[in-house]
């Protein structure tokens, strides 16, 4: 388990107990911070298990890896050059 994972699972619990805050005294705003909280630490729990995974991943076949990054660099290049010449386009 990475830490960015434990942290997650920390404040998805710290939003439950304030959302139960919030519904017992009545407070709408405590309600919605704890359901928000909870959301992000689901968030931050699903970043560390992808981090252990892309680790793991790395570590078995780490060729496979580099070809997913250099295929994702080459895709995210075009579409970027592909965005600044629609803006030249449009000028």
């Amino acid at each position: 388990m990475d830490t960015t994972e434990a942290k997650g699972m920390l404040k998805e619990a710290t939003g439950k107990v304030q959302e139960a805050f919030g519904s017992g005294a009545g407070d709408a705003m405590s309600q919605i911070k704890g359901r928000v909280g909870q959301v992000a630490g689901t968030t931050q729990e699903f970043a560390g298990r992808t981090v252990d995974m892309v680790r793991d991943q790395t570590g078995e076949n780490p060729l496979a890896v580099l070809g997913i990054v250099a295929v994702s660099s080459f895709l995210l290049g075009l579409l970027i050059g592909s965005a600044g010449a629609s803006k030249q386009l449009f000028r």
